[in-house]
């Protein structure tokens, strides 16, 4: 199972996410500009990041397990490196 490519796009409400096991792909802007996220918790079900997924979220430690397959370049578009 897949998430909706924008599906979280600017809910900058968004604070904590618990991803369900039966999710295997997190597609390009699936969390673009969540800016107040402060964890998310992915399940090792988890195959592929596409591009530009967590793109401008507020998180301030992320661990991804080297068992994911593919990750897209630039899945990270981190808003403090452009301070």
């Amino acid at each position: 199972m897949s998430l909706g490519t924008k599906v979280f796009k600017g809910c900058d409400k968004l604070k904590n996410v618990v991803l369900p096991d039966n999710i295997i792909q997190i597609p390009s802007e699936t969390f673009l500009g969540c800016s107040e996220m402060n964890s998310i918790v992915i399940p090792d079900n988890v195959e592929s990041f596409d591009k530009n997924s967590f793109g401008g979220v507020g998180v301030k430690k992320i661990l991804i397990d080297k068992k994911h397959k593919t990750i897209e370049i630039n899945i990270f578009f981190i808003k403090h490196l452009l301070m």
